[in-house]
């Protein structure tokens, strides 16, 4: 009776200390992202589509770019983002057409750009600044959706300062790129799925390339799998239509270079005027991008995450229908993007190797407890 007495206070205690714990990991993020930042060479490519939206071409465009930055950064920062040494980047910073040409790279990025566009005129600080601030809000919110994520598979926040360190969510925070973003959307969506809130699933579903294009393979995947776990139909495959025509849209609007010229230049050979950038013929060149990308990602410290996937897949006849659609999804999503962009990022991953591991912790908390629970007592 006098424990029973207790235990509302010991859940009160106990839900102060774990919304403090998160309020406070929330606010590091956010901190992290918006006051520290690591800017790299991406900032200039995002201030640029800002200003390119505003109307800006040519040396207009590049003066406002490079000042911009360099006012935010500073002169030590700034010089190495224009590194000299680096022939690629020394061109783009000495071409006021070639800078132009790289806008497209960046303008397909709709959201961010869009978000750090108004958020720049409402406040009145530099796009950089904006995309930092937005970049740390959004760190933020991802935080509080991976508590809410481990709450909702069980496992003990206690845990999730580990996992956060773990998958990087504060490093990606603190990236001038929209994968933090694309990172939260893509975990709402499992979240709303663990909630049974289909159609908030299909939303973020729907929203994610906005954020960033490659991202539509989550969004299917989603889709696929409202379609599996309920009884709806038409919605799921409505969902995933209107995602390849936003991705489409998208990429003809902002007239988007295209995949292979993409791939051509990020893993064979960038070069400073992509609208000439070489497109090789030879598949020896394409085998060797796929060989360096495989030795990549196998000396990445999470590599061993997706062969414990596959066994929690085969081994794991206790799982959920949802616990394996989302384990699916993850290793799905992995596989699929390094087929088609054979780069292990970790800013690329962090929302399938947040999830993985967090339902592997999931699994060791579980036979943790079953055998404590058949050790006899004295």
């Amino acid at each position: 009776m006098r424990y029973e007495r207790f235990r509302p206070v010991q859940l009160a205690h106990q839900r102060f200390a774990e919304w403090a714990l998160v309020s406070l990991l929330a606010w590091f993020v956010l901190w992290s992202g918006a006051k520290r930042p690591d800017h790299d060479w991406d900032v200039i490519g995002y201030v640029a589509a800002a200003f390119h939206a505003d109307g800006l071409r040519g040396v207009d465009l590049h003066q406002h770019t490079y000042d911009s930055v360099r006012q935010d950064v500073g002169e030590r920062q700034f010089a190495r983002l224009v590194d000299a040494s680096d022939p690629y980047r020394a061109a783009v910073y000495a071409s006021p057409v070639a800078l132009e040409q790289h806008v497209h790279f960046y303008a397909i990025r709709v959201m961010p750009v869009s978000a750090m566009r108004v958020l720049s005129k409402l406040t009145g600080c530099s796009p950089s600044r904006a995309l930092a601030w937005l970049n740390g809000v959004v760190g933020a919110l991802a935080v509080l959706t991976c508590f809410g994520l481990l709450r909702a598979f069980s496992v003990p926040v206690w845990l999730l300062p580990v996992v956060l360190w773990w998958v990087g969510v504060r490093d990606v925070a603190k990236l001038s790129t929209p994968d933090v973003l694309a990172c939260w959307l893509a975990l709402s969506s499992v979240l709303a799925l663990a909630h049974q809130r289909w159609h908030l699933a299909l939303a973020c579903a729907l929203v994610l390339p906005l954020a960033r294009t490659d991202a539509v393979l989550w969004s299917l995947m989603v889709a696929m799998t409202v379609m599996w776990l309920t009884s709806m139909r038409w919605q799921p495959v409505l969902a995933a239509a209107l995602c390849l025509v936003v991705c489409a849209a998208i990429n003809h609007l902002y007239q988007n270079p295209g995949h292979l010229v993409i791939f051509n230049f990020t893993l064979i050979q960038k070069h400073p005027w992509p609208a000439t950038q070489p497109v090789a013929t030879d598949w020896h060149i394409y085998a060797a991008a796929y060989a360096r990308g495989v030795m990549h990602a196998i000396r990445q410290p999470d590599v061993l995450l997706w062969p414990l996937a596959v066994l929690l897949l085969l081994a794991g006849r206790w799982m959920s229908r949802l616990h394996r659609a989302v384990v699916l999804v993850s290793l799905c999503y992995v596989l699929l993007h390094m087929l088609l962009f054979p780069l292990y990022l970790q800013r690329f991953f962090v929302a399938p190797v947040f999830l993985v591991s967090t339902l592997l912790l999931r699994e060791a908390c579980f036979w943790l407890r079953l055998r404590n629970s058949r050790i006899p007592t004295q």
